[in-house]
């Protein structure tokens, strides 16, 4: 009949399990942590057993719960003497060479530090570069702080000077205001005098010519020059204001 074990409460054959003598629960050979091969002594407890055991006299402090007492067969004293025989004359012969894993380990971890320290060099380079761009940086914008204050002082500068000037057109203003405007009609009046004299002179300049045949297609000014000629009197065309018929047309 299959039994259900008390550490993981499943079922179990009677072949998986060994039974504790003093509370007669079963348990898994796994869970007790016994190999399937093992023979079990007859001083052998469960795990809750051991726990409520005493130790040195101190009623207070249980036992270690997984720990298990058994005897080994003899297949398995036999293979862990082989075992141990083996280690101990491996000790014996001393270090053994390395085999081609190791020295390809070895290899990979010479080249991995290789690679290392020629990107810690290239690390290097590039914030040495850095470094020297952060330089240049620092001194342009010290350049441009200093330019700037220059161009704040002189703005100040200007603002002070047209402050001034608002200042005095302000003050003089009242003042000048009538002197401005009597000397624009002063001069306003002398241009209207200067203007008449001139006039009076072009009429004194003025030349009236008669008794010349008008002819078609005439040319009037070719026609004073000849006049002037005759007369003796050098005119030159540059010299003519202006030269018109005066009237209707005179036939032959």
């Amino acid at each position: 009949m299959p039994a259900k074990c008390y550490a993981c409460c499943k079922y179990m054959s009677v072949q998986e399990g060994v039974v504790c003598p003093n509370c007669k629960e079963a348990n898994h050979r796994a869970c007790v942590n016994i190999p399937r091969d093992a023979q079990i002594h007859s001083s052998w407890l469960c795990p809750k057993c051991k726990a409520a055991l005493p130790r040195n006299n101190e009623n207070g402090t249980p036992l270690r719960g997984m720990s298990a007492a058994y005897v080994l067969d003899d297949s398995m004293s036999e293979s862990f003497a082989t075992r141990q025989a083996s280690i101990e004359l491996g000790v014996a012969a001393g270090t053994a060479p390395l085999s081609n894993t190791a020295l390809d380990v070895t290899a990979d971890y010479r080249e991995s530090q290789t690679d290392l320290s020629v990107e810690l060099r290239q690390f290097r380079e590039e914030m040495r570069q850095t470094r020297e761009e952060f330089r240049a940086f620092r001194q342009e914008m010290l350049d441009l702080r200093a330019l700037v204050s220059s161009c704040d002082a002189r703005l100040t500068k200007l603002e002070a000077r047209v402050d001034e000037m608002e200042r005095r057109a302000g003050s003089g203003a009242n003042d000048d205001h009538g002197s401005v405007v009597n000397m624009l009609e002063t001069t306003v009046a002398q241009l209207k005098r200067d203007l008449d004299d001139r006039d009076q002179e072009l009429l004194l300049n003025d030349v009236e010519i008669s008794g010349i045949p008008e002819e078609s297609g005439e040319n009037v000014v070719h026609l004073v020059t000849a006049c002037a000629v005759k007369l003796g009197v050098a005119v030159d065309e540059r010299d003519i204001v202006s030269c018109v018929r005066v009237g209707g047309l005179h036939a032959g």
